[in-house]
């Protein structure tokens, strides 16, 4: 009896759930997303302003084709999208744009003794070839295909330069850059 007692009572009352989902009650959700839609739109519009002037940190024409080249800040701000320095370890950094049937782009990178690990990356409709030296020795040297970054650990037998050569592969241009950090 005490038992059908509790369930007409909760019947009778309603029952209300509460929960949070991150959203503003149903009532303020329409106000709410026109709101934060206007807020996107304004956002977005002041980059595209800052990115038409050349300015903002981090851009580059995402929407550029591949064969398009970058040169200069604007090469620089996409190696760095790409190669983000996320660890705060990072010994070196650089970029170059690889034109087919130019000699291969030498990249310098000054490291410690021990081991780095070598990050890099390819802008391009094709593929690129890294070829990395320390000293006498060759620790990587591989083509490698552009769309996404790769990584690879070397080590480094003596504090000095590390060389890492970039060169096209087939008949496409492409950009590239690297980032050498303490893994």
């Amino acid at each position: 009896m005490a038992v059908l007692s509790a369930c007409a009572a909760a019947w009778l009352t309603g029952c209300a759930y509460t929960y949070d989902d991150g959203l503003p009650p149903l009532g303020q959700r329409e106000a709410s997303a026109s709101a934060a839609a206007e807020a996107s739109a304004s956002a977005a519009a002041a980059a595209a302003s800052a990115a038409a002037q050349g300015r903002g940190r981090g851009w580059y024409p995402q929407n550029a084709p591949l064969d398009e080249l970058f040169e200069g800040r604007v090469l620089r701000s996409w190696a760095r999208a790409m190669l983000p320095d996320e660890s705060g370890l990072s010994l070196d950094f650089g970029a170059a744009a690889l034109r087919p049937g130019t000699p291969p782009q030498t990249l310098h990178a000054a490291a410690p003794a021990g081991t780095a690990t070598v990050r890099f990356v390819c802008r391009g409709p094709g593929a690129a070839s890294v070829t990395v030296r320390v000293g006498d020795a060759v620790p990587l040297a591989l083509d490698f295909g552009c769309g996404r970054a790769h990584a690879r650990v070397i080590t480094v037998p003596e504090a000095g330069t590390v060389e890492i050569v970039f060169a096209a592969v087939g008949d496409a241009p492409s950009n590239v850059a690297f980032r050498l950090t303490r893994p």
